[in-house]
């Protein structure tokens, strides 16, 4: 008999587990955060890479003409490892 209320308690648990991360998922706030969250991170990278595209022949001309010393401790040039990939377009 301890055994079949056991079962029943554990279904129950389960069954409100399931309930709980539900209502918590699908919760408007927590989908629109989300969906904010992702939406922004989108928007940024696009930015980011209209960004690169219409600077990338100023900045990656000095960065490759600095050296090796100067792109790993200039606060310049730091971040823009990314001329590697406009590295052909130059």
């Amino acid at each position: 008999m301890a055994a079949f209320g056991n079962l029943i308690r554990g279904t129950v648990a389960i069954i409100a587990l399931i309930i709980l991360i539900g209502a918590t998922a699908l919760n408007p706030i927590v989908t629109g955060w989300i969906g904010g969250y992702v939406s922004n991170e989108h928007t940024l990278e696009k930015g980011r890479d209209e960004a690169r595209e219409a600077n990338f022949r100023v900045i990656c001309t000095d960065y490759f003409n600095s050296s090796l010393l100067e792109r790993w401790t200039s606060t310049r040039h730091m971040q823009n490892g990314w001329c590697e990939d406009y590295k052909d377009r130059l």
